[in-house]
């Protein structure tokens, strides 16, 4: 599968000429803005798929790929956004190093942030809205049997307030 990812993600850049440095620039006239989202959502499979077999590393960088999208190509607080820096909080926590763990906390909270802007309800809402996420069952090595992730996780992301 990921092979698959990786060749159409291959062919889309070269064909629309949205090169490894470019594929997410900030348009203009005629630009196909419609190529950008598929290769977007390839970003976001390659991603769920190295998340899968435990690369987290590599899933790192597909969901920052994915984060530069939201940025230039989405509205300022979109819900898009919002998933993306889950799962990119989730995915840098799996990774285990201390590094990341402070850049996981900080996509967490710029997640709780917006989502508070876009819909309001604190943490509360917050974990409730994406409950969903938190079961998608793609980091098998940070998450429990059934398939989600731990309540630790979440408490270390998203601490309760005090």
């Amino acid at each position: 599968r990921l092979d698959v990812l990786n060749r159409l993600q291959n062919e889309l850049a070269a064909f629309f000429a949205f090169g490894s440095g470019e594929q997410f620039s900030g348009g203009g006239p005629g630009e196909k803005h419609w190529y950008k989202c598929d290769l977007y959502q390839l970003n976001v499979m390659t991603a769920v798929t190295l998340g899968l077999l435990g690369r987290h590393e590599e899933a790192c960088e597909r969901w920052d790929t994915c984060l530069e999208f939201c940025r230039r190509c989405l509205p300022e607080n979109d819900e898009q956004t919002i998933m993306v820096l889950v799962q990119n909080a989730l995915s840098h926590y799996a990774t285990q190093q201390e590094d990341n763990m402070e850049l996981a906390i900080g996509f967490a909270s710029r997640a709780l942030a917006m989502h508070k802007v876009c819909f309001g309800g604190g943490r509360k809402r917050f974990l409730l809205r994406y409950r969903p996420e938190f079961r998608l069952g793609i980091r098998p090595d940070i998450e429990k049997r059934g398939g989600k992730v731990p309540g630790s996780v979440i408490s270390a992301l998203w601490p309760p307030a005090e």
